[in-house]
């Protein structure tokens, strides 16, 4: 249960910076990578912790700006699997040497304010918007990790998170149909 709770956070957090970055239309860069695909374990647990830390705060914030119970719910369970996933995720990076993010980061900090002035359905629409994106993110991100992450324990905690990831990405395009 635990394992999959962080996995979900992970994915959340992916998933949350993922969306910013298509909402908002900018290149987020990764780190710097030996590798062809860019991909990095390092960057793999910086951009989930960060993308996770984005998902708690962004879910706190529908329980008092969203005006729908579909949003506050979802918002709600962000917040209990992403702070579980992070948990997870930041015990497992220092298991194995990486470096565990301390905040959000830049761009999710913009996302963060770009929510923080809304409220109702014009908050809803954004942060399901972000959600949506984040999480088609995240599913991709995260199935790069399942193939591509050097450190089995990383690629395989991947590998355990990704249903939840896509599970979250099920629940926001089905929010989004809704609130259209």
């Amino acid at each position: 249960m635990k394992v999959r709770f962080l996995a979900l956070l992970a994915a959340c957090t992916v998933l949350g910076w993922l969306a910013w970055t298509t909402a908002t239309s900018s290149a987020r860069p990764m780190p710097a990578s030996s590798d062809s695909t860019g991909f990095t374990d390092q960057g793999f647990v910086t951009g989930v912790g960060q993308a996770g830390m984005t998902e708690v705060e962004s879910g706190e914030y529908t329980q008092s700006k969203s005006s729908n119970a579909g949003v506050k719910d979802f918002g709600a369970m962000m917040v209990r699997q992403h702070t579980e996933l992070g948990h997870q995720l930041e015990k497992l990076a220092k298991k194995q040497g990486f470096t565990f993010p301390t905040g959000v980061g830049a761009d999710n900090q913009q996302m963060l304010d770009a929510l923080a002035p809304l409220s109702g359905g014009a908050f809803d629409t954004l942060y399901v918007n972000d959600m949506v994106s984040a999480h088609q993110g995240a599913v991709s991100l995260f199935e790069q990790a399942t193939k591509d992450a050097k450190d089995r324990e990383l690629r395989d905690w991947a590998k355990r998170t990704l249903p939840e990831i896509k599970m979250h990405l099920r629940k926001a395009e089905e929010l989004k149909a809704k609130l259209q």
